[in-house]
């Protein structure tokens, strides 16, 4: 407020008057260009009798009764302690006051000057002194309560005592764990005094205040016996009680010929606060006991949150999000500043199921499982989940939601996965079989139309026939070899692959057929590619059937064949290398694109349509992904692996 304040180029004398009352002294403001007084705390109004407007027409010098030549304007107001000694009321009476002036900057204008009456300070400082005084010094008595150790704890407690007692012998007894009797704690003076133990038939003449004189005939207790060997004249006893429990004794003994006066009512000021010393370190073992037990669930549950796969998300009662664990942030896309007290319906968006079941959830009702529901990550891309709404409680009552949010896209993955390869099982067994039915008669038919071709005269009209029906048997041929290839369960040998490599293998491969055909190529590939994790034979079947069709596409009239591959992260904790492979034919009809990888799908009148079909099976396999991009002109092919790294986390 004050540099709001400071900062304006007009002052108001009273958002002043509002700082100076929360000083809890009597303050002005004063303007040291001409020692007037620009504002005042209700305590200087109510000190000095003036009002606000009357002290802001007195100058700062008579108000303070300054005489002498060495006015407020000279004085340096950093941090000056006491250069007033009296105030002059609006009633011409002096007060004796100490003050204290504190300069707002070297170079401003304005001082602050807090004060008092001196009786108030002397009274102040008086019950300041008796304070210390009956608590032996604060700083003592909070050692007591802070130390951990409640043995150092007791010795502070009767270190301060000892201002009480002086030139006295002080020990304090409590009873033993589990055992009758008391033992001695802490002692101050010489530890031969007092016994360690007092035994349990010693123990009833402790049960409340008792007084020993030197001189009395009867020697009660061994207690009795050492403080009359060591010498003493006297010593008193006060039993330490927690609530109606009695939990042990504070002793005091002297060598002194007078037993000291008050000495019983000091000992029943001190006994007390043994007591609640006491009481204060059996709760703080308790709570400390208590706090490792928490905290060590604690971090049982952090590390938990922090490693499972499952995303944990904590909603308030205005439904929004508390807290995100990591694998939360990895399934939505989101980081967790992002979403941090952001609507949970904004965040989990794709079903009309939740919010329900949250309210439910106030309710103390719990749903283990909403049902199967697609939701959305920040992308906007759509993935199975598994979420579950459970009430926490504190008290008894639900003050937060936990939601359990289970990826299931891998699950989903991995059931398509076996059911493909369970139907491609099936599908290789029927086929292997009609296979092998078929292929033995078309190898009889070709081996037919060979010997017929041989017989015919090499100008006869009938040969251009046979050749054909020798082509159609190669087609089929062709075709059974795609059939068996596409429906038999492959064998994957996964390895780091420099994808890169392998292209650039490729491409020299193909660059004698490329020039034929007028295509020239070139591959853009940036340094420190990671690999990917994958089998090499089957990548390589990849890219050679994609690289065959956009050669089939551009060999009519030439083009450019392009490759680009570029590391990316899709989403936060997966990493992938994509291989863009783009051509410069005449690109494929909108309708087409849709069924471009369907088996048997085919625009090449000599193709089997097997060839992108066996490609997205490869790719499937790999845990990537391929699309196209195609436009009149030209077709992209965008095929993402996904690194080691990624493979192996």
């Amino acid at each position: 407020m004050v540099t709001t304040i400071f900062s304006r180029s007009q002052f108001n004398a009273q958002d002043f008057n509002e700082l100076l009352n929360t000083i809890d002294k009597a303050a002005l403001l004063i303007d040291k260009r001409g020692n007037n007084i620009f504002a005042a705390n209700s305590l200087a109004i109510e000190l000095s009798s003036y009002t606000r407007s009357e002290l802001a027409s007195i100058n700062a010098k008579d108000f303070f009764g300054i005489v002498t030549k060495e006015d407020i304007i000279e004085l340096n107001f950093e941090e000056i302690p006491v250069i007033f000694t009296k105030i002059i009321t609006r009633y011409n009476q002096h007060i004796p006051i100490s003050a204290q002036a504190t300069s707002l900057g070297p170079d401003s204008p304005w001082v602050i000057i807090i004060f008092e009456k001196n009786e108030v300070v002397a009274r102040r400082q008086f019950e300041q002194y008796s304070l210390e005084k009956l608590l032996a010094s604060p700083k003592i008595i909070t050692k007591t309560l802070l130390n951990d150790d409640p043995n150092v704890s007791l010795t502070f407690a009767l270190e301060a005592a000892n201002n009480f007692f002086p030139e006295s012998e002080l020990a304090i007894y409590v009873g033993k764990p589990k055992l009758p009797g008391l033992q001695k704690i802490v002692f101050q003076g010489d530890d031969n005094t007092f016994p360690n133990e007092i035994s349990h038939p010693d123990l009833n003449h402790f049960l409340k205040s008792s007084q020993w004189i030197k001189g009395q005939r009867s020697v009660i207790t061994l207690l009795h016996q050492r403080a009359r060997a060591a010498g003493l004249k006297y010593f008193i006893s006060v039993p330490i009680k927690e609530e109606q429990a009695w939990i042990g004794t504070v002793i005091v003994g002297g060598r002194q010929d007078k037993v000291p006066e008050n000495i019983l009512k000091r000992l029943n000021i001190l006994a007390p606060i043994v007591s609640v010393i006491i009481q204060n370190n059996i709760t703080r073992t308790i709570l400390r006991s208590d706090l490792a037990k928490s905290l060590n669930e604690l971090s049982v549950w952090q590390a938990v949150g922090e490693n499972t796969k499952d995303g944990i998300i904590t909603v308030a009662h205005n439904l929004t999000i508390k807290s995100i664990n990591p694998a939360s942030e990895l399934i939505l896309g989101y980081a967790s500043s992002e979403i941090m007290g952001q609507s949970v319906e904004n965040i989990l968006v794709g079903t009309d199921r939740l919010i329900p079941a949250i309210s439910k959830a106030f309710e103390g009702v719990s749903t283990p499982n909403l049902g199967a529901i697609n939701l959305h990550r920040r992308d906007g891309s759509a993935f199975p989940a598994n979420v579950s709404v459970y009430p926490i409680s504190k008290d008894g009552k639900v003050n937060s939601i936990l939601l359990l949010l289970r990826d299931k896209s891998e699950r989903e993955q991995a059931r398509l996965r076996t059911l493909q390869l369970e139907q491609q099982a099936l599908l290789g067994e029927v086929t292997s079989v009609f296979a092998h039915e078929v292929r033995n008669p078309i190898n009889n038919i070709s081996m037919g139309l060979q010997l017929i071709e041989q017989s015919l005269p090499s100008d006869g009209p009938n040969q251009e026939r046979v050749t054909r029906m020798q082509e159609d048997c190669q087609r089929l041929t062709s075709l059974m070899e795609s059939v068996l290839t596409f429906s038999r369960t492959g064998t994957y040998k996964f390895n780091a692959i420099r994808v890169e490599k392998l292209i650039d293998r490729l491409l020299t491969r193909w660059r004698p057929r490329l020039k034929r055909v007028n295509i020239a190529y070139h591959a853009q590939t940036p340094d420190n590619l990671p690999s990917v994790w994958g089998d090499q034979r089957s990548l390589e079947q990849v890219f050679t059937n994609i690289i065959s069709n956009a050669v089939n596409a551009m060999k009519e009239n030439g083009g450019t064949l392009a490759i680009r591959l570029t590391p990316k992260s899709p989403r936060p904790g997966k990493s992938v290398v994509q291989i863009d492979i783009s051509d410069t034919g005449p690109g494929i009809p909108e309708d087409y694109q849709q069924r471009i990888f369907d088996p048997f799908f085919t625009t090449n009148p000599g193709g089997t349509g097997l060839g992108l079909a066996i490609t997205k099976q490869i790719i499937t396999a790999h845990r990537g992904s391929i699309t196209l991009t195609s436009f009149p002109g030209g077709t992209v092919f965008h095929i993402q692996l996904p690194t080691k790294l990624e493979t192996e986390v």
